[in-house]
């Protein structure tokens, strides 16, 4: 996977609210907060400058963000959009 350096904009979260909220039951309010933060730099466009953040196999649209050394969320970006493809452990990339 290669190392995303785009530059940073403004985006909106249009899917994977539901993931999310799966995700938070059984998460730690330590993970809960670093998953916010992360979320927030989303948003906000400074994601690629504070979080390692990967290309998602094969698929320039989504990419991986390092949320801390236990956990990551794969998002799918669109223009001006993004979504929650997964929050979670780190994973085995696909082959």
């Amino acid at each position: 996977m290669d190392r995303v350096t785009e530059q940073g904009r403004w985006r909106r979260l249009n899917t994977g609210l539901d993931r999310l909220d799966q995700w938070s039951q059984a998460a730690s309010q330590a993970q809960r907060n670093a998953v916010y933060k992360a979320l927030f730099s989303i948003l906000c466009g400074t994601v690629f400058h504070s979080y390692p953040v990967v290309r998602y196999g094969g698929q320039p649209e989504q990419v991986v963000v390092l949320v801390r050394p236990d956990l990551v969320m794969r998002i799918q970006l669109d223009a001006g959009t993004f979504g929650i493809a997964y929050i979670g452990v780190p994973q085995p990339a696909p082959e």
